[in-house]
């Protein structure tokens, strides 16, 4: 499923959109996108399902963003050692 950490990257760069963009086609008040792309608020299950399914994201491409998020993170930790 869509995490917390994904919002903000489906927005800008997959869906290439605003937050007011995404606060209408998903019928809810852009300073709810913005607290929970901001982590002030935690993002419901129903939110994250249907935020992934109006961008037409699949679990497959989920996956995906997830592995490169773990992987630009361990590259930022083993830089941080050196």
């Amino acid at each position: 499923m869509i995490n917390q950490n994904q919002l903000k990257t489906i927005r800008t760069v997959i869906a290439d959109m605003t937050i007011s963009e995404v606060s209408e086609k998903l019928k809810i008040n852009r300073n709810r996108v913005h607290r929970y792309e901001a982590f002030i608020y935690e993002a419901p299950k129903e939110y994250l399902q249907a935020y992934a399914e109006a961008f037409g994201i699949t679990w497959d491409t989920l996956d995906y963003l997830r592995e490169v998020e773990e992987a630009v993170a361990k590259v930022q930790r083993s830089r941080l050692k050196r």
